[in-house]
């Protein structure tokens, strides 16, 4: 399956730093925050993740590798996009660093993208999207205001 990645949900994902949330055993939730996002295909996000971090959560996602990622910093607010996936692999050093340059001693880490929702407040709230098309996709955009330049 492909996410539909619009321009505007690109832009958000790879601008912002990325909160991410596991589930520990017995379903109580861990959250991590990636400081860099990289689309790597409309199928898998790369993440920067710092060591401990992942040194912290790894266990929970080799358990359990479902992960819900949302873009921080004012792309909480401005890009109402939740992505679900999977955690597949961590990128090999060379791997990570074309995709993450100077990541120093951060993890780079894939996730196969499964789901795509709306977390806008109000009736689209929710709302699963990702078997939309991206037409389909930026034309809600539009219709939401969302396209407007002060939503960037």
């Amino acid at each position: 399956m492909t996410i539909p990645l619009t321009e505007r949900l690109r832009h958000w994902y790879e601008k912002c730093e990325v909160h991410f949330a596991v589930a520990r055993p017995g379903g109580a939730l861990d959250i991590g925050l990636a400081s860099r996002a990289r689309f790597l295909s409309d199928r898998e996000l790369g993440l920067e993740v710092p060591r401990l971090a992942w040194l912290r959560l790894r266990s929970y996602l080799e358990a359990n590798p479902w992960v819900a990622l949302h873009p921080g910093e004012l792309g909480a607010v401005k890009a109402p996009y939740q992505l679900k996936g999977v955690y597949t692999r961590a990128l090999e050093e060379g791997e990570r660093d074309t995709v993450f340059p100077g990541a120093g001693d951060a993890v780079g880490v894939v996730i196969g993208l499964r789901e795509l929702y709306i977390t806008k407040p109000g009736p689209e709230a929710g709302l699963r999207v990702d078997h939309w098309t991206q037409e389909d996709l930026t034309r809600f955009e539009g219709e939401l205001g969302w396209l407007r330049e002060e939503n960037w």
